[in-house]
């Protein structure tokens, strides 16, 4: 499951603070943008093991 909802804090190119919302499929590609950064693949996100059928 994922937030609906995000807030994003970044600086901009010129390192001014910037704060935005993000709503809806926007906000979980975001997310799962983000995991794929930090090193998180879905399958690690998931309860179950795959089958060898999937």
């Amino acid at each position: 499951m994922r937030a609906q909802r995000i807030v994003l804090r970044y600086r901009d190119e010129r390192f001014a603070e910037k704060t935005e919302t993000i709503d809806g499929f926007t906000a979980v590609i975001f997310q799962h943008e983000t995991d794929h950064l930090d090193g998180i693949l879905y399958t690690d996100r998931t309860d179950e093991a795959p089958t060898p059928e999937e």
